[in-house]
């Protein structure tokens, strides 16, 4: 994953908070999630955050974040989601 810049997210990765991966899929796997539903709710998720407009379930438009295998936080932080 390479060395990772200072960022809010590093102390929780560290601790095992927060888990941290280079790209989507692979944070679905180490989550244990189901791959293929996982990822086609994220497509979705990012197509309707690309339109800025939440056809399913009306969430405002400022609080999209698109997940597109880029960064999904500050450009300087990991792609990173915590444990359940």
């Amino acid at each position: 994953m390479g060395e990772r810049q200072s960022a809010p997210i590093d102390p929780s990765v560290d601790n095992g908070v927060t888990l941290e991966a280079d790209i989507i899929e692979e944070l679905v796997d180490m989550m244990g999630l189901p791959k293929e539903g996982t990822l086609t709710t994220v497509e979705r998720y990012t197509e309707l955050a690309a339109k800025g407009v939440d056809e399913d379930f009306r969430k405002v438009p400022f609080r999209f974040t698109a997940v597109d295998g880029a960064r999904s936080a500050p450009a300087n932080s990991q792609v990173g989601c915590s444990r359940p």
